[in-house]
């Protein structure tokens, strides 16, 4: 299952159901009050209000990736369906840098909440009162998601603040093959939405050795754009929702109140190698958890 439409066809209705069944509400203090919890000796208050804000902002990345997403998606059929090839291409563009930015952020964040379930469960209920608990990896995806961008201050952390080039984004979506199989096919859409000769040309046409400027065929020219690149929209597609829907299914197995979702919970994710992996860690720190209370 290859083809763009059937990507489309397959990713949208899952994803509008978990958008329409999911939960949210976060609720965020300062540097201030953290540092006052840790100097006081409230370490287990302290570990659970850092944790649950690290785990907000995941969750957060996470909906607004599916959101974002399916919002180009619904962008790129509206323009099929009206015939509007300049329409089509930005969205298509648009897919794809969201794409792109968001698994640069997420790719990651599945396993390592998997690794880590058995201490944050144990920050969450509040049983982390020895020592303070740094997750920085995890805090620096979810901050960089949200809050990267250009700013006028310098001194701002860089690796949350400071956006990366587009290129360094879609490096993270394309291909590990030599051939790189997206970004040929985004140059063409920027050449496409930024005047150039690409479009110039499509309305200056040279007819029996006269030249006039006539409409083009709008229609014709998304599917000679769709059949010319031999780009893997699956891939795209994969990597543009399964991360963050990975994440929800984790951040829901903490059941935490405000970011439950019955919807994830229903969707069979075994087809997934990674999903494999992160289902046998959070399993088997679960055993061991309940080992524990029972020893």
């Amino acid at each position: 299952m290859n083809n763009l439409t059937e990507q489309i066809n397959h990713y949208r209705p899952l994803i509008k159901r978990v958008i329409n069944t999911a939960q949210s509400k976060y609720v965020f203090t300062n540097i201030l009050y953290h540092q006052t919890l840790i100097e006081q000796g409230k370490f287990a208050e302290a570990n659970r209000n850092y944790v649950l804000e690290i785990i907000y902002r995941l969750h957060a990345a996470s909906l607004i990736t599916l959101r974002r997403n399916i919002s180009w998606i619904d962008s790129i059929e509206s323009s099929r369906k009206n015939s509007t090839y300049f329409s089509y291409c930005a969205s298509l563009r648009g897919l794809i840098e969201s794409a792109a930015d968001s698994f640069y952020s997420l790719r990651n964040v599945p396993q390592n909440l998997a690794a880590k379930f058995k201490i944050i469960m144990h920050c969450i209920s509040g049983k982390e009162s020895k020592n303070i608990h740094l997750f920085k990896e995890l805090e620096d995806w979810g901050i960089h998601f949200l809050e990267a961008g250009k700013y006028e201050d310098k001194n701002l952390l860089k690796e949350h603040f400071k956006a990366k080039s587009t290129w360094e984004y879609l490096k993270a979506i394309d291909s590990e093959k030599a051939l790189k199989p997206v970004y040929p096919l985004y140059q063409k859409l920027c050449q496409i939405t930024h005047p150039s000769q690409e479009t110039t040309y499509l309305y200056f046409k040279n007819r029996d050795s006269v030249w006039v400027v006539e409409n083009i065929d709008e229609i014709d020219e998304i599917k000679k754009l769709e059949k010319s690149y031999n780009v893997e929209y699956e891939e795209i597609f994969q990597k543009s929702f399964n991360s963050a829907l990975l994440s929800l299914w984790i951040i829901d197995q903490f059941s935490i109140e405000g970011l439950r979702c019955s919807e994830i919970r229903r969707i069979n994710f075994n087809n997934i190698g990674e999903f494999k992996k992160i289902k046998k860690h959070i399993s088997l720190n679960k055993k061991s958890n309940s080992a524990n209370l029972r020893h």
